[in-house]
């Protein structure tokens, strides 16, 4: 019976401790999936709520130029209940792909670097 109260009293306590302390609640959302970062923070922001980030992959890219890979809507619970603010937070992978937006990977510089010098070769053969 004793082990019951301890129980009792110790479930009864982390609910007081996460109400006091605030808690989220947590809703996935995957309309931001896809973007950058400055895409999603900027739709977030006009939606009126705030964006946080969760986690991140990688770290070759600007945090502006990172893709959203996940996000979830949390409402936000003070001591006296949902305040009626939420927050989005966004899960960003910094890792560069081969198809990042406006930006040629290594192997596109050296084979467009490869052809410059093998046309530049053409032109002088013919010159000389």
């Amino acid at each position: 019976m004793i082990t019951t109260s301890v129980l009792t009293v110790a479930a009864a306590s982390a609910i007081a401790l996460a109400a006091l302390c605030g808690s989220g609640i947590a809703s996935a959302d995957e309309k931001y999936d896809g973007q950058t970062y400055a895409e999603a923070n900027q739709a977030v922001s006009e939606a009126g709520m705030t964006s946080k980030i969760g986690s991140v992959t990688g770290d070759d890219l600007p945090t502006e130029q990172c893709t959203v890979t996940g996000s979830h809507t949390m409402s936000v619970v003070g001591s006296s209940g949902a305040t009626g603010a939420s927050e989005v937070v966004l899960n960003l992978n910094c890792n560069k792909t081969a198809g990042t937006t406006g930006q040629e990977g290594e192997s596109a510089q050296q084979d467009s670097q490869t052809a410059a010098g093998a046309q530049e070769s053409a032109e002088e053969s013919q010159i000389g």
